[in-house]
């Protein structure tokens, strides 16, 4: 009878066969009342190996699965039976979660992955709606070595196996990891030494954990029991990751409020009723003479704990998600995980290989899996388009916690740099590193950028690198890269089909995966032409075969780059016309794009669907940028596939150009002062920032060129390119000088003379201010006057002028006060005053108050509401936000003193 398609008449048969019609047991059932009432328990003693082999849990009296209003479990013979364990309250019950989804099994074959951090993620979310104080801790790596420090802070607690289970020579295993990701079997005995004594339960969510064997230890479930655990949860037969999952998160919802074990197994099995051989795969065994009572806990909060690093300190929004699952490069996986979790740890890990082999998808899994080898975090960086190398130090400065002092050398910051990345344990992933090996020949900056890379590489934290060139560090050791295996290619394609897949059979596309050498790139594209074309996929084959170089017995470098731009021509010349035409003018973004801005530089109304169209068939990747405030959209070609676009262009695209820069310079005017208030676009204008660079120089109009340079010329200030900006600043400046703009010109020198401020060169910074002072006064700019004074007080204050500092930022806002015009600066000109006021002492501020300005101090600086707003603002300064808010309300109703400000 089979089991998967109808339990119930297999069901029926067990039923009568523990309970026959007018004997004792089915008296003794028709007498017991049902669940929830704790005397509704039906223990099964199957001490003999054949009676522990049948699947009761189906039981089926004709109404009903009996597992599903009774309390069916699992038990030994009264004399192996132990009293009630720990009946103690407890203050906080801890959850040991391993999630074990090894690479390799022991024979080293290639094992499905299980999707174990979905089961977390249930878990966790089921964990955080409880009110009791249950600790959910994720043990990484999850080897015998982890779970048995983790044990150490463990009372009484669960644990929570999720993984590959099965039998080995005869005994029960279940498959740990070893660092590297390779499975590790565990016999049962083994595992039970490491929670005897400490676990009320074990909670095996692997295949066949409950699973019978030639002797009785090949239950590990039941052998667990015997050997002094309380409660052993198992299943019986494969479980589908879904259908685990939803058991799981069930189980302790319930346990969680307080329900005991069985009740919860109970209701767990519910949720699968639908599917009535999954509510049977779970098998409760207990070594306990009665029901432990529901867990007494003190008062408290759940909590999810991670290992280190924590989900803030792994970055790698720089590496493109996969639009589908990881698929293959198992083997490859393996051995880059030896190298990076070893003792002895190489300082530089290179992923070698052709473009589009998957260097970056296989990089991207690798810092996920092994991110807790690096426990100080990981940080991935794109090389393609180059950053400058100002913006790349900054970021490292803000990952590796550098306080960067402006007044230093840009050589003194890069060793700073340096220094913290040599002491810290992190993981720093260089993605196509072959730009700076291209770039260096020429450019200087190229050259830094490579010097700070090896450098930093024979310390703590270390490097892994992709490229189509190695890098020659110091101790590199090179992971190359070829095609896919043939299996691997298959389901990589399949997994790429979406609309087609009845289609699909495995043969064929083995076959169609070592015609193309198995690359990822080839195979992806390969799979968008598929799901449009309608074809048969033997056909398809036959189709694409012709197209193809002759057949190879070994894929040389050269020969897979031939093949691969075959299959970019197969995927072209499949576009429709419109499509064909827009692909190769994508070729002048270098960097990603929202199409909002292609729209703008290629008039093309529909572009936004015709994107999505080449995204489909693998000519584009995507970007998706979530933030509270919404989400964005951004394309960008594949690095491998820019120059095979770029060929079929039709001229250099310059024509396109003018509307290339005026689409930027809007862009950047959108961004220009604003882009704190809201983080998604400042992401967005992160990641297109190299092609607004590329646009300034394509704007005709001089006063738009001028504008644009200036706002492009804060943006990057505002990410930490100081040199960049001031070059665009003295860009503009000639402009403006050209042109006689005086307005723009003072307006830049006022930027200017802030990156002087912020790099410690006072005196420079105080002659661009006079300068742009003297402008704002010939043109009567009095707003701009009052904000120059305010910038030039602080300088002023910081040459320890303090009189002129004073007299300079009262001007200033006295200017606003007449004008009733920029409430905020005003208030934030006040806290200034408040501030110098509390740093000098009132004595003598108030002193040199009277000095610069003639007269007394007024009451509204030297109340106590003076004070209030200082705090708010320092507070604001910490926080942002609706701590900034309550700044100028607060400050609003301060006093009512009419000389003070709005």
């Amino acid at each position: 009878i089979s089991l998967r398609a109808d339990p119930t008449p297999y069901g029926r048969r067990l039923y009568e066969a523990l309970f026959p019609e007018g004997g004792p047991a089915a008296a003794a059932l028709a007498a017991l009342p049902l669940a929830p009432d704790r005397e509704g328990t039906i223990l099964l003693v199957t001490d003999h190996p054949a009676l522990a082999a049948v699947p009761w849990e189906y039981a089926h009296d004709g109404r009903r699965f009996l597992a599903l209003d009774y309390y069916l479990v699992r038990g030994l013979p009264p004399d192996r039976r132990r009293a009630a364990w720990r009946e103690e309250p407890l203050d906080r019950c801890p959850i040991l979660f391993l999630p074990s989804s090894p690479l390799l099994g022991p024979k080293g074959e290639i094992l499905t992955p299980l999707d174990v951090l979905g089961e977390w993620e249930g878990l966790a979310e089921a964990i955080g709606r409880t009110d009791g104080p249950y600790d959910l801790i994720q043990v990484r790596p999850p080897t015998p070595e982890t779970l048995n420090k983790r044990m150490a802070d463990v009372v009484a607690g669960i644990v929570h196996f999720s993984g590959h289970g099965g039998q080995k020579d005869g005994e029960a295993v279940l498959l740990f990891e070893h660092p590297n990701g390779a499975s590790d079997p565990v016999p049962a005995d083994r595992f039970a030494r490491r929670v005897r004594g400490k676990a009320l339960l074990v909670f095996l969510n692997a295949c066949l954990s409950a699973a019978p064997g030639p002797t009785e230890f090949a239950n590990l479930a039941r052998l667990l029991v015997t050997e002094g655990i309380p409660y052993a949860l198992g299943m019986q037969f494969t479980v589908p990751d879904e259908a685990a999952r939803c058991f799981a998160e069930g189980f302790y919802t319930y346990l969680a409020r307080g329900h005991t074990v069985e009740e919860s197994v109970r209701r767990a099995r519910m949720d699968l009723e639908d599917d009535p051989f999954l509510m049977g795969i779970p098998v409760l065994y207990t070594g306990l003479d009665r029901p432990h009572r529901a867990f007494s806990l003190a008062e408290g909060r759940p909590g999810i704990h991670l290992p280190p690093p924590p989900p803030d300190r792994i970055d790698l929004a720089d590496l493109p998600e996969p639009e589908a699952a990881f698929v293959g490069r198992e083997r490859e996986l393996v051995d880059i995980g030896t190298l990076l979790t070893d003792d002895h740890r190489p300082p530089v890990v290179t992923l070698h290989g052709t473009g589009g082999i998957g260097k970056t998808a296989l990089a991207r899994e690798a810092a996920r899996r092994f991110a807790w080898a690096f426990p100080e975090g990981v940080l991935a960086l794109t090389m393609d388009p180059l950053p400058s190398l100002e913006r790349l130090l900054t970021r490292l400065s803000r990952f590796f916690g550098v306080a960067h002092d402006p007044e230093e050398s840009t050589r003194r910051w890069r060793n700073r740099v340096v220094e913290a990345m040599r002491a810290t344990r992190a993981l720093l992933v260089v993605d196509n590193f072959e730009t700076v090996v291209e770039a260096r020949k020429e450019s200087r900056e190229a050259r830094a950028i490579g010097d700070l890379l090896r450098r930093g590489s024979g310390g703590k934290t270390g490097l892994l690198v992709t490229g189509r060139e190695v890098t020659g560090f110091p101790g590199e050791r090179v992971v190359g890269l070829g095609g896919l295996t043939p299996g691997a290619g298959a389901r990589l394609f399949a997994a790429h089909v979406s609309t087609r897949r009845e289609a699909l059979e495995e043969e064929g596309l083995r076959e169609l995966s070592e015609q193309v050498g198995g690359h990822p790139l080839a195979l992806r594209l390969l799979a968008g032409v598929f799901d449009e074309s309608g074809q048969s996929l033997d056909a398809f084959r036959a189709d694409l075969l012709a197209r193809l170089p002759e057949a190879r017995d070994a894929w040389t470098e050269e020969a897979r780059h031939e093949s691969l731009w075959a299959c970019f021509d197969y995927s072209y010349d499949a576009l429709p016309e419109d499509l064909a035409a827009l692909f190769p003018r994508l070729s002048l973004f270098t960097a990603p794009f929202p199409p909002e801005i292609a729209q703008a530089v290629l008039g093309d109304e529909e572009i936004g669907e015709k994107l999505h169209h080449l995204w489909r068939r693998g000519l584009l990747d995507r970007l998706i940028l979530v933030d509270p405030e919404g989400q964005a959209l951004l394309y960008r070609l594949h690095p491998a596939l820019h120059p095979y676009a770029a060929s079929k262009a039709e001229g250099d695209l310059q024509d396109l150009h003018p509307a290339f820069g005026l689409a930027y310079a809007d862009l950047a005017a959108r961004s220009y002062g604003t882009i704190w208030q809201h983080p998604l676009l400042a992401q967005v204008v992160g990641l297109v920032l190299p092609d607004m660079v590329r646009a300034a120089g394509w704007v005709e109009d001089e006063a738009r060129a001028a504008l644009f340079r200036f706002h492009l010329g804060w943006l990057l200030g505002h990410y930490g390119d100081l040199e960049g900006a001031m070059r665009l600043y003295r860009q503009a400046l000639e402009i403006d000088e050209r042109l006689g703009d005086q307005k723009g010109k003072s307006a830049t020198l006022h930027e200017m003379a802030y990156i002087h401020t912020v790099r410690g060169d006072l005196e420079g910074a105080m002659r661009l201010y006079q300068q742009a002072l003297e402008i704002f006064e010939r043109l009567g700019d009095q707003q701009g006057k009052a904000m120059t004074l305010g910038m030039m007080a602080h300088v002023l204050w910081a040459m320890n002028r303090r009189t002129d500092a004073i007299r300079s930022l009262a001007s200033g806002l006295a200017l606003l006060q007449r004008l009733q015009i920029e409430p905020q600066t005003q208030q934030a000109m006040a806290a200034d005053l408040a501030r110098w006021r509390q740093e000098l002492g009132p004595e003598r501020f108030d002193a040199l108050w009277e000095e610069a300005i003639g007269q007394p101090l007024p009451p509204w600086l030297a109340g106590p509401q003076a004070l209030s707003l200082l705090a708010l603002v320092e507070q604001a300064a910490r926080q942002g936000g609706e701590a900034a808010q309550q700044v100028w309300q607060v400050a609003d109703q301060m006093a009512a003193d009419p000389q003070a400000p709005p």
